[in-house]
């Protein structure tokens, strides 16, 4: 350490006090925590200051003994991810002779990365000169970590590393202020998995995982540098574009072909494909520019309403968000206020469907939901219930349905006209396979005191397969309690037989879609025979709906069928007027064949 005070006499008296002080400091200095070294000052246009001590610590912390810095130059602790701005800031602080402090990611010996907290400071001689650099580098890799980890916890998804929707969104931000400025175009990718509910449902949740990641992989293949990739939830990745030009043809050219290089990819994807997912996805795309009329919300909506219009068009493509598109999207908002309004104000109503045997005697009917507007009249279930099912509003109308049925048939219980009346409800899938579904219907049941012997639940072939277990402990529980268990729609779906196999039905509706050519397709008679033999077969009830002549009816009796809905006899009729009919079973007689 005397090379520093060279021009001191360390024999006066003064000088003698000025050494116990330097001992002192040199103790100091090479029992620090920190690593210390000193450099000669040398011009910045030499190849960098030459280190000319290093104290204890700083082999510690590095491994580097006094042989491999004594001599060389400190960026022996450079390394491949050093931040090269970092060091361009360490230079340009010391071509001007000024204090630096900075934080540095750099490598020991082993190769090993740490980061350091560098405080570089020039050391005058007595005359003001510069002779010197001194560092002071502190180990800060525990609190880099601590605060690498608190930044991936709050904005990395844990699964699959890339932004989540909180980082993602910031960066959107930031791009749509970029491009305010610099009237650059962007595009927002919005994708979505085709039926990856099934991997999670027939290999389980671990292996969906493993799916995930490899998408996001292969994704971010498809992006270019400084492109944005995030998974924002579920099966539901979104990707920001930047820089794509002045121009929307550009931008629209450049975003296609990044979207078609992504559907292509997974085209062969046999490992993901073995995993049980479809190998495609859809994706919905959103251009934008510095038009602040748009907000972030808006551009994001905007690919997601693309991206599901894809899935309406067949899945495994791309849709461009359109004017058309928001057109429509105002018209279903409209529609679901509309919903809303109506669970609000109570504005539906049953309407009863008589169903009847082949003298025409009414033994029950099926229930079916009306929505009548104070200004649009009565709407008919076909208008809202798709819509209601695409929401969670087909929750609470379903609630709504059970809730009045099971009123109904314990008033009807009151009465001997209809004490005996049976009553069929439609159930859609999504409230059936809520957890709370089968509590629900007891609870109704219970409180209102009616007879579950007389409901019947109309389940359709869209109930997934893989459920089928599910549904199977549910329909048992139900059954124990007496509620019989309609296929409503047989036939429409590809696997009706399995339905039937693996399900405790009671009931067979055949669809009227086999009975309007009944009378001019023999193929049509000979499928409405077989599923009636089948029906009987497995002792189940059959009962056809749409029924709408004469002629058809004849043909379904004499092909056996058991009971019948549909125009012939009756429309769906007010509560009121099928009452009335239960009372005069005389009326009933006249429509009977």
């Amino acid at each position: 350490m005397n090379l520093l005070f060279h021009n001191i006499d360390l024999h006066d008296q003064d000088g003698h006090k000025l050494a116990l002080a330097l001992d002192l400091a040199n103790r100091i200095i090479e029992h620090s925590n920190d690593s210390i070294l000193i450099s000669l000052a040398e011009p910045i246009d030499r190849p960098g200051p030459r280190v000319v001590y290093a104290n204890e610590t700083f082999s510690k912390q590095t491994g580097y003994n006094q042989e491999d810095i004594i001599g060389n130059n400190p960026r022996i602790l450079h390394g491949p991810d050093t931040d090269l701005a970092t060091l361009a800031r360490i230079r340009k602080g010391l071509a001007a002779w000024q204090p630096i402090r900075e934080e540095v990611l750099n490598y020991k010996k082993n190769g090993e990365a740490f980061w350091q907290d560098l405080n570089i400071f020039p050391l005058p001689n007595a005359a003001g000169e510069f002779t010197h650099w001194v560092s002071i580098q502190r180990d800060i890799t525990e609190r880099k970590l601590a605060e690498q980890q608190i930044y991936d916890l709050a904005f990395l998804d844990p699964l699959t590393g890339l932004p989540n929707r909180r980082l993602f969104y910031d960066r959107l931000r930031q791009t749509l202020l970029n491009n305010a400025r610099s009237e650059q175009y962007g595009a927002l990718l919005y994708i979505d998995l085709d039926h990856f509910k099934l991997v999670n449902d027939r290999k389980g949740h671990a292996t969906g995982d493993l799916v995930l990641q490899s998408v996001a992989k292969q994704l971010s293949l498809c992006i270019r540098a400084g492109d944005t990739i995030s998974r924002i939830g579920g099966d539901k990745y979104i990707i920001l574009l930047d820089s794509l030009g002045k121009d929307s043809e550009t931008a629209s050219f450049i975003t296609e072909a990044i979207a078609k290089r992504m559907l292509s990819s997974f085209s062969l994807a046999q490992e993901d494909i073995d995993h049980g997912w479809s190998g495609t996805f859809s994706i919905g795309i959103s251009l934008f520019s510095g038009d602040q009329s748009r907000t972030l919300e808006d551009i994001v909506k905007e690919a997601d309403l693309a991206m599901y219009q894809a899935k309406t068009m067949g899945r495994n493509r791309l849709q461009f968000f359109d004017d058309e598109m928001q057109r429509a999207n105002l018209e279903k908002n409209s529609r679901i206020d509309i919903l809303r309004q109506a669970l609000e104000h109570n504005w539906f109503v049953l309407y009863f469907q008589p169903q009847v045997d082949q003298h025409g005697t009414i033994k029950g009917a099926e229930a079916l939901i009306r929505l009548q507007h104070p200004t649009l009249g009565t709407l008919l279930p076909g208008t809202f219930i798709p819509l209601a099912e695409s929401t969670n509003l087909i929750m609470q109308i379903g609630h709504w349905v059970i809730t009045q049925a099971c009123q109904q048939l314990a008033l009807w219980a009151t009465q001997a006209a209809f004490m005996n009346c049976r009553l069929s409800i439609n159930v859609s899938i999504k409230q059936f396979q809520h957890v709370d579904f089968v509590t629900h219907l007891l609870g109704e049941l219970n409180k209102t005191g009616a007879n579950p012997k007389l409901l019947t639940l109309e389940l359709t072939e869209s109930l997934s397969l893989t459920e089928s277990s599910h549904a199977l402990e549910k329909m048992l529980v139900l059954k124990q309690h007496g509620i019989r268990f309609s296929l409503d729609d047989f036939g429409t779906g590809f696997s009706s037989l399995t339905y039937l196999k693996n399900l405790p039905f009671d009931e067979l509706k055949i669809d009227h879609s086999f009975i309007v050519d009944l009378t001019t397709s023999p193929t049509s008679v000979s499928i409405v025979q077989a599923t009636i033999d089948l029906g009987k077969s497995l002792g189940l009830t059959v009962i056809t709906e749409g029924v709408e002549t004469q002629e058809q009816l004849k043909l379904l009796i004499r092909a056996g069928c058991q009971f019948f809905q549909g125009y012939v006899f009756y429309q769906p009729l007010p509560l009121e007027a099928f009452e009335a009919q239960l009372r005069e079973p005389t009326t009933v007689t006249k429509k009977a064949v």
